[in-house]
């Protein structure tokens, strides 16, 4: 089984997909994957279905409408810690939870003397990581390992070459850029993982994201 971009660009879900196995895509169907979203709308109200002209859903659409920090708040607490200049190393100012930021996050901060970026977060030591300025080299990298793979295209998995091009997306509706993928072999106490080189310097790289790898439009 092939899983690959959808038709309608603005609303393809393969990013989020990418994790799927391959027994997981034999049970799959995409009854309307040859649909864009406003054909999918009016054929919705051609026949009174009261979701033709319902809004796209926002934020965690999974647990229905919820203030997104009050979600985490509820669920993972309240942590106090200290907010950090990575370049100068000083301490600007505390947080709450570490939970509460993202890597490239500007706003919430709170902070004067701006504008700053969330770049790193240390989880062993409670401490977010800050930088100045929107094109600070804290916040972009070149170089990224992916772990946990999932190597969905068969033909790939059965001759994996050290390294080839290919386009990748690490977050959701983020143009694929082009980079050099280097695969490396599981070693002793290792599994196998994959090195990114990209052609072009990334911005607010995070750990946990998906690294999804097209060769064409294909995962």
């Amino acid at each position: 089984y092939k899983l690959s971009k959808g038709i309608d660009s603005n609303k393809d879900q393969s990013y989020f997909l990418c994790s799927l196995t391959q027994e997981e895509l034999a049970k799959v169907e995409f009854p309307i994957g040859h649909l864009e979203k406003s054909e999918v709308r009016k054929i919705a109200e051609e026949l009174g279905l009261p979701v033709a002209k319902k809004r796209d859903s926002q934020g965690i659409c999974i647990v229905g409408k919820i203030n997104v920090k009050e979600f985490l708040k509820s669920e993972l607490g309240m942590k106090d810690g200290e907010i950090i200049d990575v370049d100068s190393g000083k301490v600007l100012g505390t947080h709450n939870g570490l939970w509460f930021y993202t890597i490239g996050q500007r706003e919430g901060l709170g902070l004067a003397g701006g504008p700053w970026f969330v770049v790193k977060k240390d989880l062993e030591n409670n401490k977010v990581y800050i930088a100045k300025g929107e094109e600070n080299p804290a916040l972009f990298s070149n170089q990224v390992t992916l772990t946990n793979l999932n190597i969905l295209n068969l033909d790939l998995k059965e001759n994996m070459c050290s390294s080839f091009q290919a386009e990748v997306s690490l977050r959701y509706r983020q143009k694929p850029s082009k980079a050099l993928v280097t695969y490396c072999p599981p070693e002793k106490n290792q599994a196998a993982k994959v090195q990114l080189t990209f052609f072009e310097k990334q911005r607010a790289v995070a750990p946990g994201q998906f690294g999804c790898v097209y060769l064409n439009d294909e995962v």
